[in-house]
């Protein structure tokens, strides 16, 4: 995994293409919820299987075996 770029404790599950940043779910909610600039930024989630990074994560459905 990942490591946040900010706290450097938790692993990161987002990343910021404006900050150009790794971030666990807390920093994110920190930098991009509480500033009115920021919460604008684009970002996406990590892929947790193959941390393919910075390309967007794919939601998959298990047990119904489809993609949205």
């Amino acid at each position: 995994m990942i490591a946040c770029m900010l706290c450097a404790t938790n692993n990161a599950s987002v990343f910021c293409y404006n900050d150009n940043a790794y971030l666990c779910k807390s920093c994110d909610g920190q930098i991009h919820h509480e500033n009115k600039l920021a919460w604008r930024h684009q970002r996406s989630h990590l892929c947790e299987v193959c941390e393919s990074t910075p390309k967007p994560a794919v939601v998959f459905c298990a047990q119904d075996k489809v993609r949205p």
